[in-house]
């Protein structure tokens, strides 16, 4: 199994630079931090860039909507669901190095 360093999140420093840019930008600069860290080959970093970029954009469409008083639980739920989604799809490319 490989491990999965800086996913989804790193150190406070990380979080603020994160929380900066387009969600293309995010993907691309995680991207190639796991490439650094992890020699990933150009095809996986492909895969990896869209598989963050689609996870980005769906969170990001997320937080956009105001949470009303019995939706933030079901939002935690979606938010949940999503981090495993995605999760299997990173170790998924990961694995098939």
């Amino acid at each position: 199994m490989t491990f999965l360093p800086a996913l989804p999140g790193g150190g406070a420093a990380d979080a603020r630079s994160f929380a900066q840019g387009t969600p293309e930008r995010q993907a691309t600069q995680r991207s190639q931090r796991l490439t650094q860290e992890l020699g990933l080959s150009a095809d996986q970093t492909a895969r990896i860039q869209q598989i963050m970029l689609s996870r980005n954009q769906e969170m990001q469409a997320m937080r956009s909507q105001t949470p009303t008083a019995g939706s933030r639980e079901q939002m935690e739920e979606q938010m949940k669901a999503n981090r495993a989604k995605y999760e299997a799809r990173f170790r998924e490319v990961l694995a098939a190095d």
